[in-house]
């Protein structure tokens, strides 16, 4: 299963990152505006950048 979270640099973000990876089978993908994010997201332009 093939999961996106967005704003998981932030405080609700990351505790539900965390128990995302813990599933089994979970790929866990973080989106955001910082440069470690797996997906670049840029709202304004509305395009994501993979």
């Amino acid at each position: 299963m093939r999961i996106l979270v967005l704003g998981a640099g932030g405080y609700l973000g990351g505790h539900v990152t965390e128990r995302l990876r813990a599933l089994p089978g979970a790929r866990v993908l973080v989106g955001g505006r910082s440069p470690g994010a797996d997906v670049a997201v840029d709202l304004a332009a509305d395009r994501p950048y993979l």
